[in-house]
């Protein structure tokens, strides 16, 4: 648990100490982010204008993710003062791995079908494979190219930790979103919850990425 506990303080504690670098680097994909999410406010949105909206929201909240990678990794001078707004071959590789890292672990989502604990079991599950595959993000933001095998290797003596990181610490942060989310009037109060749960998350999986990492050079 000592490790579990040092990857999520860790992470609170550096957006804490980066935060005025953070609110800069990340004031430009925030602000595209709430512009796009406006866009389903639009009267008559179908399905598929629904889907678009939602494809667009992913680009923004790429470039919130590697840019705090990279200020929690390699230091505020790691990025432009108002952050990386444009995309390159690093941020849709990114992008593509997020992608894999989802149809690898949507098998057991057949857990889902074992009655009373379907539910249960197959979200653990899936936060079981994603935690054990996800140093392949911050590694990708800052140029280290670790692959999905050797996150899952290094991941092997720290599964609570990724566990709790990549599945229960942003569930819990999203049951925060989700209650000003569905209060009258609070909707953007829950959109700004929302983006501070994906900076915090990923600043604890940068953190756990360090822990991980550091072990392996010590071994």
């Amino acid at each position: 648990m000592g490790n579990t506990f040092k990857a999520i303080a860790g992470g609170i504690s550096y957006v804490k100490y980066y935060k005025v670098s953070l609110i800069k680097s990340l004031l430009v994909p925030f602000v595209l982010l709430a512009i796009i999410t406006t866009l389903a406010f639009l009267p008559n949105i179908d399905s598929n204008s629904a889907l678009a909206i939602e494809m667009l929201q992913w680009l923004p909240l790429t470039l919130i993710a590697i840019t705090t990678h990279k200020v929690i990794l390699e230091g505020p001078n790691s990025v432009p003062i108002w952050g990386i707004n444009r995309f390159g071959a690093r941020e849709f590789r990114f992008m593509g791995y997020e992608v894999l890292v989802v149809i690898v672990a949507l098998p057991v989502l057949v857990f889902y079908f074992i009655p009373h604990l379907g539910g249960f079991l197959s979200m653990t599950a899936i936060a079981y494979i994603i935690g054990r595959l996800s140093l392949v993000f911050p590694s990708i933001a800052i140029g280290a190219d670790v692959s999905l095998k050797e996150s899952w290797v290094a991941t092997k003596n720290y599964q609570l930790m990724m566990i709790v990181v990549v599945g229960l610490f942003p569930f819990l942060l999203g049951l925060l979103e989700t209650l000003f989310a569905s209060l009258p009037g609070m909707f953007w109060i829950g959109f700004v919850t929302s983006t501070f749960t994906t900076v915090f998350v990923v600043a604890s999986l940068s953190v756990a990425y360090k822990i991980v990492m550091e072990s392996q050079v010590v071994r």
